[in-house]
């Protein structure tokens, strides 16, 4: 058994898509697996990235194959599963090659040959790609008669969202995978269990016309915990791994807990289920034992930030309010890349989660699922709103915290000069003062800090809350007054009553925002004032 050096636990799976791998830590979904086997015959699953789809597709792969072995101590190893070697054909669509259509058919027609290797079955010499799966598909059968054969396809939609820059392309690669889903349904004699992974809805991809009876786990109350980990099991899993944290960093054992949670817990893919932590991120995070953003580093497609960059898509993102977004179940399943939703695409992404759901209307209210995600989607966003890359946006953001660490306002301000430099004129015309709150707060969430847009209290609602371990910051926005009136409104509408018993120290802020045009005489000029005080509460 391997073990790490420093403790006497098992290894995490971190980027672990192969089942039990050198017997690693394995979250038993092996009764979920039992179910699509046995119960089901083509179904699809979409969930963000780095979500665990692959590790699931191997866990059917291995049921599949008759390898009893790696089950030992799961729960299909006691449960009345009818073990018999099936012929299996899984493809992985991340490995096709996207240089060009060439390269793209000759990838895939080397898959098909590799698999056909590994289980010793002789194909067709041919070089047509739908030719030779139909031979992979008879040959499997006929080396497994008694059962049938089962296509596995991990990441389907890989090909088509790393293509969607070139048109033309795209639409060939989108030609030939239906003309390959039409197989299947064409060989339903032999194929009689599919199972399909994507982060998109495979309704609308262009591609269901060829598998149009596939059943969409995506949303059923059943499947909600099929990838990712419960909070029931972080607990019974990984109690160990949050035990060797909580003595190495020397804090709270229960402080480890919470923390995990707030940054990786949240997605909700059922309004009736308890949320799902993210398993990377997780996993991650016990690694190196701190809070860290695993998110952008390891699942942000390149095509999403270039969706958010299109001018047309500003006013859709609402000046950052993403998280007010609402979308009925139809409307998140969308997938139509030319003209999809920003809300359907933020959801199938993993950017926004289901919140609430009103049955009345079918709508379902969305939200950030956690701190991670909502910590990264803000950073990229201000990135792609300001231009600013990545390098100098992360020194921004440094420089953003020591500021309110060292209580530097004159530093606090010099750094939201420089980002209100960045943003383009056209949008301070429509919504100036809701463009001024939207961004402010996204500067502290971005910086990773604990803040509060629109804090309700018991008189009124202030603008920005921002917590930090050693002091407590009020902000209170205006546009075209007087910094001092804002600081006014913070202590005659006492925004700072709920945060006395925190016993320390509060910092009022009054923002003042100024933009005047251009004139005949004069050139257009753009000010930001504040006042600030430490607020007494005795």
């Amino acid at each position: 058994m391997h073990l790490r050096k420093d403790e006497n636990i098992l290894r995490l799976p971190i980027g672990i898509s192969e089942l039990r791998k050198k017997e690693r830590v394995y979250v038993d979904k092996t009764k979920h697996a039992h179910y699509l086997i046995t119960e089901e015959t083509r179904t699809f699953l979409s969930r963000p990235r780095r979500f665990g789809k692959s590790l699931f597709t191997s866990t059917l792969e291995a049921i599949l194959q008759e390898k009893k072995e790696l089950f030992e101590g799961l729960w299909i190893a006691d449960s009345n599963y009818h073990w018999q070697p099936t012929g299996v054909i899984r493809l992985d669509f991340s490995q096709l090659s996207l240089l060009n259509i060439e390269q793209f058919i000759s990838s895939f027609t080397f898959l098909l040959k590799k698999i056909g290797e590994k289980n010793e079955v002789i194909l067709d010499d041919t070089s047509d790609l739908n030719t030779l799966f139909m031979s992979l598909i008879f040959a499997l059968h006929k080396k497994f008669p008694s059962t049938y054969v089962a296509i596995l396809i991990d990441e389907y939609d890989y090909p088509i969202l790393h293509t969607l820059h070139n048109p033309v392309f795209a639409k060939e690669i989108r030609e030939i995978m239906k003309n390959f889903s039409s197989v299947i349904k064409g060989q339903a004699e032999y194929v009689q269990f599919v199972f399909v992974t994507g982060v998109s809805a495979f309704s609308k991809s262009g591609l269901s016309s060829g598998l149009n009876n596939l059943k969409n786990l995506t949303m059923l109350e059943s499947f909600f915990d099929i990838c990712g980990y419960t909070n029931e099991e972080v607990d019974r899993y990984f109690t160990e791994h949050m035990q060797a944290w909580s003595k190495l960093r020397n804090i709270p054992y229960a402080e480890v807990r919470e923390k995990l949670k707030a940054w990786y817990n949240g997605y909700l893919f059922h309004q009736k289920t308890p949320t799902i932590y993210s398993p990377f991120s997780l996993t991650c995070a016990l690694d190196i034992k701190e809070i860290r953003n695993f998110w952008f580093e390891s699942a942000t497609p390149q095509f999403l930030l270039e969706e958010l960059k299109k001018a047309e898509r500003h006013e859709e993102c609402k000046f950052l309010d993403l998280d007010q977004f609402q979308g009925s179940m139809d409307l998140l399943q969308t997938f139509e890349i030319e003209n999809i939703p920003l809300a359907a695409l933020l959801f199938q992404m993993g950017y926004l989660t289901l919140d609430t759901y009103d049955p009345l209307f079918g709508i379902y209210a969305l939200r950030y699922p956690n701190l991670e995600v909502k910590t990264a989607l803000h950073k990229h966003l201000l990135i792609v709103l300001t231009q600013i890359t990545a390098s100098p946006f992360d020194q921004l953001m440094g420089q953003f915290g020591k500021a309110l660490v060292q209580e530097d306002m004159q530093l606090l301000i010099d750094c939201l000069l420089k980002v209100f430099a960045k943003i383009p004129y056209p949008l301070y015309d429509k919504t100036p003062e809701k463009l001024y709150h939207a961004v402010v707060q996204a500067l502290f969430v971005a910086s990773g800090l604990k803040s509060h847009a629109e804090y309700s209290t018991s008189l009124g609602r202030a603008n920005v809350i921002v917590e930090l371990p050693m002091i407590t910051y009020i902000f209170e926005i205006k546009v075209d007054l007087s910094p001092e009136k804002a600081l006014k409104q913070i202590e005659s509408q006492k925004y700072y009553e709920p945060f006395i018993s925190a016993n320390k120290p509060i910092c009022a802020v009054g923002l003042s925002f100024i933009r005047k045009k251009a004139t005949s005489k004069k050139a257009s000029s753009f000010s930001i004032n504040y006042a600030s005080k430490r607020i007494d509460a005795n």
